[in-house]
């Protein structure tokens, strides 16, 4: 039930884990560029992301087996990849001129009806008619934005002990201290909170965290049902996650 990116996506990685375990390698480099980052930004723009999804990756990033897609053979995968990306601030027309000085060849990708191909052919030439350094500028963007991103999961590294309490195969959030809490912060918890229980790999949509902070005012012993078979309960002094 996967589409043909995705699925391709995570036989990509498979295969890039299973190479850093046959060598012994700490991990693997990949070589996505500014432009890849400026492209996801405008490709997420567009479905209405949020911060996490505008936000460009880390330049390293430990990936979880759960990242990694359902196995594609017997063959067992680690734990986790470590995946370095040292191009991020690289264009594709430097890494272009750089082959061309070289003698290099490099694989040129075919034409394809997917959405990031059209904005590559289509949208970004229109926007450099707006700003000919366009996605430079995207890039940077999207750089301010992660660092926004990992100030903000900071805060949440600090405001964590006071505000939740994991138990076994739960979590609660103290309503006083959850409620004198921005909606922004409130949400990134209850993140954490379902990444806790079930995968790194779950998420909470815009709509579902909406519903959530809705619960924290509703009667006590009202619930709702969120994604991965989490429900969330609204008791007289906590909102459990379960």
């Amino acid at each position: 039930r996967l589409n043909l990116q995705q699925a391709a996506r995570y036989a990509r990685y498979q295969a890039f884990a299973h190479c850093a375990v046959t060598h012994g390698a700490a991990g693997v480099l990949v070589a996505h560029t500014a432009d890849d980052v400026g492209e996801t930004l405008l490709l997420h723009l567009l479905r209405g992301a949020g911060l996490d999804g505008l936000a460009a990756p880390p330049l390293v990033q430990a990936l979880p087996r759960t990242a990694l897609g359902p196995p594609l053979d017997a063959r067992p995968l680690p734990s986790l990849l470590r995946v370095g990306r040292p191009l991020l601030a690289v264009t594709r027309a430097d890494t272009a001129a750089y082959c061309a000085e070289h003698g290099l060849t490099p694989f040129a990708e075919p034409a394809a009806p997917y959405r990031r191909d059209r904005l590559r052919r289509e949208l970004l030439p229109v926007l450099e008619q707006y700003n000919p350094a366009v996605r430079r500028a995207l890039a940077r963007a999207a750089v301010a934005l992660r660092e926004e991103r990992e100030a903000l999961e900071w805060m949440v590294d600090r405001l964590w002990p006071s505000v939740a309490s994991p138990a076994e195969g739960a979590v609660a959030f103290a309503l006083p201290a959850w409620e004198a809490l921005p909606a922004g912060l409130r949400k990134r918890l209850l993140r954490r909170g379902a990444a806790r229980l079930a995968g790194a790999e779950v998420g909470l949509s815009e709509r579902a965290l909406a519903a959530a902070l809705r619960l924290a005012r509703a009667r006590p012993g009202r619930a709702i049902d969120l994604p991965a078979g989490l429900r969330l309960e609204r008791d007289v002094a906590v909102l459990r996650l379960v």
